[in-house]
């Protein structure tokens, strides 16, 4: 019996994953952690199974995008400031777009959910085994420290 290869294009794979992807480093990254190679978008991966590894890509994405969109935030405010500026200056100039304050608004918007994601995404990451491991190693190297603070003023107590 013959078999069939589906072969499925960028534009479907993106979709798949939630479209909207970030460029990070030398990865199209997605919000669910899927991936595609920049220079070759026929390397692509998916979400990685492991909770973990996945949560991390889904970090980086989120932050990537966060602050994408503060800089679009930061940089069309400070034009708008500018062409207010040179507007009162020179007549000829246009002044502030009609609609900056409701852009404004919506970048806000969008920024806010961007933050929340994130800060969910960390608090995910924050729950996993793996991370329990680490704040056990810090308590046990925190504990360490402390005793070994505490012999040496002990040590040093010590006169004659």
């Amino acid at each position: 019996m013959p078999v069939t290869i589906a072969v499925e294009s960028y534009e479907e794979f993106a979709e798949r994953h939630g479209g909207r992807p970030i460029l990070v480093a030398n990865d199209f990254l997605f919000a669910d952690g899927a991936r595609v190679n920049r220079e070759n978008t026929r390397l692509r991966a998916e979400p990685p199974p492991d909770d973990f590894a996945r949560l991390r890509f889904r970090r980086r994405y989120y932050l990537a995008h966060l602050q994408a969109e503060e800089r679009a935030f930061a940089s069309f405010q400070n034009r708008c400031h500018e062409r207010a500026y040179l507007s009162s200056q020179f007549v000829n100039l246009p002044g502030v777009p009609d609609n900056a304050a409701e852009q404004l608004e919506r970048g806000k918007k969008r920024i806010e959910s961007l933050r929340a994601e994130l800060e969910a995404v960390e608090a995910a990451i924050l729950n996993t085994p793996e991370m329990a491991g680490h704040r056990q190693l810090q308590l046990v190297e925190q504990q360490r420290q402390a005793n070994l603070s505490a012999a040496i003023a002990k040590i040093s107590a010590i006169q004659i």
